[in-house]
């Protein structure tokens, strides 16, 4: 699990990990980033309470969640390495299913959906809309009812000797490092598999400008791995990207249709999104935050090139 300032959640994670039901030998490795915020303090007074936990700091100058992931995972000494996350907390069956999961399959990486469980107004917002098909499109991992192979998994556990192998990959969104590791994967001829019976409650951005970042990151992210694979793993970016480049090029050819023609488009969407959302105000602007951050990023992630990405793309080991 890497860790970077998470001093306001980190309790309620750990007492989820501490509780799991697995029979077997297990550690918990918690890779702190650099914190300033207290969180080290904090995973110091839980070593009593979790015995199998092992705290690491990353060297200085590391605010690397790819990094971390690979020091987490050459760190440990399981033959078998499950994914945390200091913003999800977890089901008392989480490990077990995991790899329950991973042993009854030919799965090379094995993984849960995402169920987000806002903790505020507008995070629960936000997590009514990250479930909606009409609003992030209809990806398996975010509403899956029955075990089934998928293009990717939320969180995941693999073999550690596998993981080492491949390692992640480093962009420089500083994320898309999940779903690339997916990708390759596939590409691979392994097997990923989505299992509904490994659950845990995602905690959404609570905030505005927090879900604007993020999304408009994972955008970032999608441009990035275009340009290292060569191709998209799945369809669906193309869909906000579409959205922002209808809009951007609407405005700007006002002058020319009209500026009633213009905002037409930009109506088009508004109805869009209230019939979709049920007019809620805060699912309504959630929504609209998404998908507009998330294909402003796939754009400039594209107009930045490959350049940029070649520098970092390299795996961690």
């Amino acid at each position: 699990m890497p860790l970077l300032n998470e001093a306001a959640v980190v309790g309620e994670v750990l007492e989820s990990l501490r509780d799991q039901d697995y029979e077997g030998a297990w550690e918990l490795v918690a890779v702190d980033g650099g914190s300033r915020d207290g969180t080290p303090a904090i995973l110091a007074s839980w070593r009593e309470r979790i015995p199998r936990m092992l705290v690491v700091c990353a060297p200085e100058g590391w605010r690397d969640l790819t990094r971390s992931l690979m020091l987490a995972a050459e760190t440990g000494t399981g033959e078998i390495v499950v994914r945390a996350d200091a913003h999800t907390v977890y089901a008392n069956d989480y490990l077990r299913r995991n790899v329950e999961a991973l042993l009854e399959t030919d799965a090379h990486l094995v993984g849960g959906p995402m169920r987000p469980e806002g903790r505020n107004p507008f995070g629960r917002a936000v997590a009514s809309v990250m479930v909606n098909p009409w609003v992030v499109g209809p990806a398996p991992y975010r509403r899956v009812l029955e075990r089934r192979r998928a293009d990717t998994v939320y969180l995941g556990a693999m073999r550690r000797s596998r993981l080492v192998e491949m390692g992640f990959r480093s962009f420089p969104s500083g994320v898309a490092e999940d779903a690339d590791l997916a990708y390759r994967i596939r590409k691979q001829g392994g097997a990923v598999v989505l299992d509904p019976a490994i659950r845990s409650r995602y905690r959404p951005r609570s905030t505005l400008g927090a879900l604007w970042r993020q999304f408009f990151r994972y955008g970032r992210g999608k441009a990035e791995m275009l340009y290292a694979n060569r191709e998209l793993p799945t369809l669906r970016p193309l869909a906000p990207l579409g959205l922002t480049i209808a809009l951007a090029a609407a405005l700007a050819a006002a002058p020319w249709i009209g500026w009633l023609w213009a905002l037409g488009g930009l109506g088009g969407w508004t109805v869009y999104l209230a019939v979709v959302t049920g007019g809620w105000p805060r699912q309504f602007l959630a929504a609209g935050t998404m998908q507009l951050a998330n294909g402003l990023g796939i754009l400039i992630g594209l107009a930045a090139g490959p350049g940029r990405v070649g520098r970092t793309l390299e795996p961690h080991h």
